[in-house]
């Protein structure tokens, strides 16, 4: 058949306009629609960054499945019966939008997650996010079936793709959070997908009158012979490995940044607009000005300052922090432009397009998963990250060895890769559970000077007599992988735990005398220490507990006013130390979302806040803002919400509803107390925005007017400084908090808007000076 002719230069245009802008909003709904369902579901689940990265998970699978289908379709099917199927699916799935999720209706998920999260998505926005998941890659094969001018390469559309989950994604924050609340939302996104179906319907039917007739598979009404030179099983599995490790790599960064540095609010926009943004640049015109031995350079740079900081214990100050964050972004964003780079110069013809996608969405699919699931269940600690580092440090340092004209990916480079990650994820695996163990600190030293030793004899060895490359690598890693064993600290490990909440260490120290004390950490965040849990004697609180604190102090004021026996309620149980306000008499609920931390509270063996402690103490297990629903109505006299201490913050524990609920549960001279103690948020604009009942003051205590009291023998870190808010009766509000110094009263502030249910905004909140 002799070849069609080309459409006009203006026909192009306008076709090139419609399929890029229809893969754009096609890509919008899909970055949009994600951080939208994190968002409606953490009230059920608390504000863990677990309930991101099990998000993504299943968008991941589902993006997995809309490639699977756009693939299978477009093999078995020719161009008209895509076409029609396509779009009917497309309406039958505008007819499950918009979702929704009834919090009155859900039961308590804290037992399975994971699974609770997975199922809920399917049910919700499973069938639409396949359909315009598929859609992408099917616009880019019907393009290249067509008689457009640069049929040859749709891969340039991709460009408009990631252009699109950009957009997305950096608009959520930034304008879309701030201005519209969650219903309102989820009814843009059915009216923006609607769109969609129209767009896709143009394209279609431009689809169908620019055929080429003789384009091969699918250009005809019949499905003929697949093109020759198929795809190899080597190209297959280098896709799925330059596609896993940049995968893993951003989940692990943003799970590292906030677990084991510091916990930045909002973090993970960054790590994954780097991500798409490495796309958008390897597949444009400009991937040129990205050599690949640079990239290296960079990446072999950045591990080599990581691991000197790592070693050299440079994590304890705000600046190196943030010198951290800056070197572990830099190095994961060469990696990604790294691996994409091969991913856009291995890419097939056309006429593969959509199996191409289909092991690029397995190879993301299975670094979600390795994050979410595989890696939770191997290690105590996030240590994939590190894992997914040196592997790339390793691609690095192949690449920059690599000789002039010699191929970089093949099929031995990612069986040697495989196996090498293997090996890591092993070494990582018995260091994680030697470092569970009381390990001294001369055994610590001696194992870092002898390690650091093995890889400088190794480096020198090898300029000298050019030892073999692997075996360079595997000294080099084994090195620095032994030297986590530094990392624990001079004193030991009692436990070390890792929940879909996050990562737990309980570590034992001694003060100036002697004396052993615990400290429970939660993330990077020092929640609780217990001075000698082996003494008989009952336990003194201290850090925000401390009776000097705040807290105590709040706690002490409200005992002498009301004189009787209390109901104290807790969201948020730590290491229990709030029991040691109880006395004879009294009762206290705690409701902690947590098992794992249950189980440290209770553990006699870490802390006895609980054991040693007066009056009666239940655990209710669970988020605090469902069960809380469940408790008799005006019965606490005071009712402590301590969930927001620098980690991620649970938002909707704090809005207006909340508020509500919280008060309906407290007795008529009962008060409520809310720990607002945050490095990088200014709660306290939150309980301004509040719009309180007739009669109620909202009280706010910072460190302003606080001494610290003398040490005394205490361990360090025995006393923080906590910023604290009141909320009662007026009448209620006993004289140590109203004629205190240490307490202002707030009044409403009209410029602070009033988080709900269906609205907050967390940038709103986020403190641009230092903490009060």
């Amino acid at each position: 058949m002799p070849p069609s002719p080309l459409p006009s230069r203006a026909f192009s245009l306008l076709q090139t306009v419609l399929f890029a802008g229809t893969i754009l909003v096609s890509a919008f709904l899909l970055f949009w629609v994600q951080p939208l369902f994190a968002k409606m579901i953490l009230p059920v689940l608390g504000g863990s960054s677990s309930v991101w990265t099990t998000s993504m998970l299943f968008f991941q699978l589902a993006l997995l499945a809309g490639y699977v289908y756009a693939h299978c379709s477009s093999r078995m099917l020719t161009v008209g019966r895509q076409i029609a199927i396509h779009l009917t699916l497309l309406c039958l799935a505008f007819f499950s939008l918009p979702f929704t999720l009834d919090y009155a209706a859900v039961e308590n998920p804290a037992g399975s997650p994971v699974t609770w999260v997975l199922s809920f998505a399917f049910l919700t926005v499973g069938l639409p996010f396949v359909m315009v998941s598929g859609s992408a890659p099917m616009l880019q094969r019907w393009f290249s079936l067509t008689r457009h001018r640069d049929r040859h390469n749709p891969y340039f559309l991709y460009g408009a793709s990631n252009l699109g989950s950009m957009a997305a994604l950096l608009l959520f924050p930034l304008l879309i959070e701030p201005a519209i609340g969650i219903r309102d939302q989820t009814r843009c996104w059915q009216t923006t997908y609607s769109i969609l179906v129209v767009l896709f319907a143009c394209c279609a039917a431009v689809t169908w009158r620019n055929l080429d007739r003789g384009a091969g598979p699918g250009g005809g009404e019949e499905f003929t012979a697949s093109p020759v030179e198929p795809i190899t099983t080597g190209e297959r599995l280098a896709w799925i490995f330059l596609a896993f490790i940049p995968s893993s790599m951003m989940l692990g960064l943003t799970s590292h940044v906030t677990t084991d540095i510091t916990p930045v609010s909002m973090f993970w926009i960054v790590p994954l607009a780097l991500y798409l943004l490495s796309f958008v640049l390897v597949f444009s015109r400009f991937h040129h000005l990205l050599p690949n031995k640079t990239l290296a350079v960079v990446i072999t740079l950045c591990t080599l300052i990581l691991v000197a900081m790592r070693l050299a214990g440079f994590y304890k100050t705000l600046n190196a922090a943030l010198v951290s964050i800056a070197l572990h972004t830099a190095l994961f964003f060469a990696a990604a432009l790294l691996f994409h780079g091969y991913l856009s110069s291995t890419r097939p013809k056309a006429a593969y397009l959509t199996e191409y996608y289909l092991w690029l969405a397995i190879g993301g699919m299975l670094g979600g998963l390795f994050n979410a699931v595989v890696a939770p269940v191997m290690f105590n600690q996030v240590y994939e990250y590190y894992a997914v580092i040196l592997v790339v440090f390793a691609f690095a340092l192949r690449v920059l060895t690599a000789r002039r004209g010699s191929t970089v990916i093949s099929r031995k480079t990612t069986a040697v890769m495989a196996a090498f990650f293997g090996t890591i994820l092993f070494l990582l695996l018995v260091v994680d559970t030697l470092i569970s163990r009381p390990i001294t600190a001369a055994v610590q030293h001696v194992f870092l000077a002898g390690s650091l030793t093995m890889v400088l004899l190794t480096a020198i060895l090898a300029k000298m007599v050019h030892l073999s490359r692997r075996i360079v690598l595997a000294v080099m890693a084994a090195g620095i992988v032994g030297n986590f064993l530094v990392q624990t600290g001079t004193h030991a490990n009692l436990l070390l735990a890792r929940s879909f909440y996050g990562s737990l260490r309980i570590r034992l120290k001694y003060d100036g005398n002697g004396i052993p004390y615990h400290l429970f950490i939660h993330g990077s965040t020092r929640h609780n220490i217990q001075q000698d849990p082996a003494s008989p004697n009952r336990p003194e609180p201290l850090m925000y507990y401390n009776r000097q604190a705040n807290i105590g102090q709040a706690m002490e004021a409200m005992k002498a006013h009301l004189r009787r026996s209390l109901h104290l309620g807790v969201v948020g149980l730590g290491a229990g130390a709030a029991s040691v306000y109880l006395e004879e008499g009294d009762t206290a609920t705690f409701y902690e979302i947590d098992r794992e931390v249950v189980h440290i509270a209770t553990d006699s063996d870490y802390f006895t806040y609980l054991e040693k402690s007066e009056g009666r103490k239940e655990i209710v297990i669970g988020d605090a803002r469902l069960q809380l629903r469940r408790a008799q109505d005006a019965s606490f006299d005071i009712l402590l919400i301590d969930a927001f201490a620098s980690d991620a913050i649970p938002v909707h524990l704090l809005t207006a509803e909340a508020l509500a609920m919280y008060l309906g549960k407290l007795k008529d001279d009962g008060v409520l107390i809310f720990h607002l103690s945050n490095r990088y948020l200014n709660l306290r604009k939150v309980m301004q925005g509040y719009r309180l009942p007739e009669g109620y003051a909202l009280f706010y205590a910072s460190k302003k007017g606080v001494e610290k009291p003398e040490p005394a023998n205490q361990p360090m870190g025995y006393f923080s400084h906590s910023q604290i808010a009141v909320i009662a009766r007026e009448s209620a509000l006993p004289a140590g908090i109203t004629q205190s110094a240490r307490w202002q009263r707030l009044e409403q502030d009209e410029m602070s808007p009033q988080w709900t249910d269906d609205f907050s905004n967390v940038l709103g909140v986020l403190r641009l000076g230092g903490v009060e």
